[in-house]
């Protein structure tokens, strides 16, 4: 079903494509201390652990358990007490290790620059692989198991029942477990694997924030928030030079990212080449279950329907009266009104307002997280740029991290991640440890169908028409960077895994030069790309960090738009669409969705 929001933008803003004139758009250039900021704004993580002694109790405990794992070797599969038996404590060590990892994590971010903050998260990443090395031999022992007999082992036993779908889920693996010695030496690898990922969240920190003068003639330090902000300024001069001046640092380190993201592409296909996938991206998204031609007909599709944005491309250069249009210049609106600006509060409400066809379960749960400290809203000195969820963490509610500045981007961000935060919790209170988390495919839908209630709601709820196609443009340039763009990152990461499997080595310029023709043929000939823009993969995270994720947020946006228009129309799906949140990984996540309608 296709969503009523979704074909009306280009018409109502055609009708008043003329009106735009210039104004100027303040950035906020303050680094306050953690201290100024009330406590209701930040993070209360005494939720997890009371204080640091707890920790430390638990990661004892974890590292003197560690050497349990090898007395279950060789007998796994003897009787179902022993096949219980480890799924049961391997239950509980998982428990702990992750609210040690959840509490180190979100410690780190609160101030990336505190060494005891960055020497817990790596004892605690130390720690988790020693636990991966420990249980090298499981899933090949419970392979050697016969099916008839695991199945009759989970027949007769109803706490093993418990663990079918998992079991069944490795049964399904078979042709891509090792041998426990290749295991064991697979398993040892992992910090080297995990390496270029290290050292690119070591860049970040260490990298310098330019220093540029702002629209208003001020000299500001350009972080990754006001950075975002600069995007919407009236000021082109200011938009050309905050985003010149934002990937400087990338481009003088050009050579280096381009070695990490070639380690990390290594890394990746020895790791699919082992178990005897075929490619690299089939090894990714075969655990979730999910076909390659998922991601193919993603690509294929979007490929076949660039029209609309080369044509939302061509009416904004029109619009701003500009000869080329620049990168920089695609997100400032073509209308004579600066961004409202939100405060977190009435944020808070509007988000509220527009998530109510989830039904009043999902609202009183919202709003009981935002009461109780979930959010850490505002940018200290030393605090990660950006926005996240914590994810699913067994015996612990999720966290949601934002830097908040007062935009509707911001307003965006919020709603986006208190979707995956509702969905961690719903998942943590119905499901069992062992299925109390979900795949990334998954948790796109929930986090892109609030944005899609909030869009709609924006738009139905505005005051007068001027503000209708203000919000209209701001669910355009949404479904820009949702659907295209990642669907663009997506064709990117493909190409160099194919291009790496096949024997080619790539450069910076390589990668700059399959940047730029993606671009091109994104964007249409209206959009100039600058050598700026070539290099956008250097900041890109996902690359570095979690492999051929991108592409879950386009697929997460076309199925929302599907679901948000269901929710708004027929109130008898919202039961539906909370049993989908409440699912977890107890099903793959195509089925999951299912249940969502």
């Amino acid at each position: 079903m296709k969503s009523k929001t979704s074909i009306i933008p280009f018409a109502i803003i055609g009708i008043v494509i003329l009106t735009c004139t210039a104004f100027s758009f303040t950035i906020k250039n303050e680094t306050i201390s953690r201290d100024e900021i009330a406590q209701k704004y930040t993070w209360d993580l005494t939720h997890i652990y009371k204080n640091e002694t707890l920790w430390e109790k638990d990661f004892v405990w974890v590292e003197k358990e560690i050497i349990q794992y090898k007395t279950f070797e060789g007998i796994l599969g003897a009787s179902p007490k022993n096949l219980l038996n480890y799924l049961q404590f391997d239950a509980e060590v998982g428990k702990k290790l992750g609210l040690l990892s959840q509490y180190a994590k979100l410690s780190r971010d609160l101030n990336i620059q505190d060494k005891k903050n960055k020497e817990r998260w790596g004892r605690i990443k130390t720690l988790e692989n020693k636990v991966t090395s420990a249980k090298y031999f499981v899933r090949s022992e419970i392979l050697e198991i016969p099916e008839k007999k695991l199945n009759s082992y989970i027949s007769k036993d109803d706490q093993l029942q418990i663990y079918k779908h998992l079991l069944n889920d490795i049964v399904k693996t078979k042709e891509h477990t090792l041998s426990k010695e290749k295991e064991r030496l697979l398993s040892l690898s992992s910090s080297v694997i995990n390496v270029p990922s290290n050292i690119y969240f070591d860049l970040q920190v260490d990298r310098k924030d330019p220093s540029i003068i702002d629209d208003k003639g001020n000299e500001i330090i350009l972080t990754g928030n006001n950075w975002e902000a600069s995007k919407v300024s009236f000021d082109r001069s200011f938009r050309e030079r905050a985003y010149k001046a934002f990937f400087t640092p990338f481009m003088d380190q050009k050579n280096t990212y381009a070695s990490l993201l070639n380690g990390r592409l290594q890394a990746k296909i020895f790791e699919a080449g082992m178990r005897n996938y075929n490619s690299s991206i089939e090894a990714s998204l075969s655990p979730n279950n999910i076909p390659v031609s998922v991601y193919n007909n993603l690509i294929e599709s979007v490929n076949e329907n660039t029209a609309p944005l080369h044509r939302w491309m061509s009416l904004k250069k029109k619009a701003l009266g500009f000869d080329t249009l620049h990168s920089y210049d695609s997100y400032v609106t073509i209308f004579s009104s600066n961004d409202k600006e939100y405060t977190f509060e009435e944020a808070k409400q509007i988000i509220v307002e527009s998530l109510k066809p989830l039904g009043a379960e999902y609202i009183r749960d919202l709003n009981m997280a935002f009461n109780n400290r979930w959010v850490d809203v505002y940018h200290s000195e030393g605090k990660a740029v950006g926005a996240y969820s914590s994810g699913a963490i067994y015996g612990a509610h999720p966290y949601a991290l934002i830097n908040w500045t007062g935009t509707v981007a911001d307003l965006i961000e919020l709603t986006h991640e208190m979707g995956h935060c509702m969905h961690a919790y719903y998942t943590g209170i119905t499901q069992p440890f062992v299925y109390a988390n979900y795949s990334s495919f998954a948790a796109e839908i929930a986090s892109t169908t609030n944005e899609a209630l909030l869009m709609h709601y924006l738009i139905e709820n505005a005051k007068t028409p001027h503000e209708k196609v203000i919000q209209i443009e701001k669910y355009l340039n949404n479904a820009r960077d949702i659907f295209y763009w990642t669907s663009m990152a997506s064709e990117f990461e493909n190409t160099i895994y194919e291009k790496v499997e096949s024997g080619e080595e790539l450069s910076s310029d390589d990668f700059c030069e399959i940047i730029k023709d993606l671009s091109m043929k994104y964007y249409g000939k209206d959009m100039k790309i600058t050598e700026e823009e070539t290099y956008i993969w250097a900041p890109l995270r996902h690359l570095y960090i979690v492999d051929f994720y991108l592409y879950q947020d386009a697929v997460g946006f076309a199925a929302s738009e599907q679901i948000a228009t269901k929710l708004i129309e027929d109130p008898a799906e919202t039961e539906k669409y909370l049993n989908f949140l409440k699912a977890g990984s107890s099903a793959y996540p195509i089925d999951a969705i299912k249940l969502a309608g």
